[in-house]
């Protein structure tokens, strides 16, 4: 089992969480935020959260 940490970010302060992540040694992890037309938002995690 793994005690790592993942940092997502959406798109409002991403170079804030890219500089949080490299503070703490790691990297954002892989994560998709589209907002539609119709305001609806998407995100979409592309790694595991386990």
């Amino acid at each position: 089992m793994s005690n790592s940490i993942k940092i997502f970010a959406g798109n409002s302060h991403i170079e804030f969480a890219r500089l949080v992540a490299k503070r703490l040694g790691l990297e954002l992890a892989k994560c998709v935020v589209l907002k539609y037309s119709n305001q609806e938002t998407s995100v979409t995690i592309g790694e595991s959260g386990k």
